[in-house]
């Protein structure tokens, strides 16, 4: 069986918890949520407010994810980070990340994903990017390692 539940490579996260002290896993399953409390990834419908971290799945896309994110913060979140696959060939790669993005830092090399139904990890086929959206928007661009840490 073929799942979208993939776990957040723990280096990465761990990294970015430090900083962020998330308080809400906005895309998460009882097996892949990294906080407590989570919503469930397939809930766009729930305000999501605190300190947000959200790896939502990618097979429907991650557009509605991104503005969810982007709107969360204009509703009263403190800050939402989402971990995406890189594409900017998208229209709203433009019309979110670009515009409303406090930060984006893209990740050199490739993410090692674990599923929770198979042993193994998976190597990413993408790039992926951490965007970081907050309330008082500033915009930063980074270059970051598969552990987090800034390059």
């Amino acid at each position: 069986m073929r799942s979208d539940e993939w776990i957040t490579p723990r280096p990465l996260f761990h990294r970015l918890n430090r900083e962020f002290r998330f308080t809400l896993d906005a895309a998460a399953t009882s097996r892949t949520a990294r906080v407590r409390p989570y919503i469930s990834r397939y809930s766009l419908t729930r305000p999501w407010r605190g300190r947000v971290w959200c790896n939502p799945p990618y097979s429907g896309g991650v557009e509605a994810w991104v503005r969810k994110a982007a709107a969360s913060v204009r509703e009263g979140a403190e800050v939402v980070v989402v971990l995406v696959p890189v594409d900017t060939s998208t229209r709203w790669w433009h019309e979110v990340i670009m515009r409303r993005a406090s930060e984006v830092r893209f990740v050199r090399g490739r993410l090692s994903f674990t599923n929770p139904w198979h042993p193994k990890s998976d190597r990413s086929a993408s790039a992926h990017a951490v965007v970081i959206f907050r309330r008082r928007r500033r915009q930063a661009w980074f270059a970051i390692g598969t552990d987090g840490k800034l390059r």
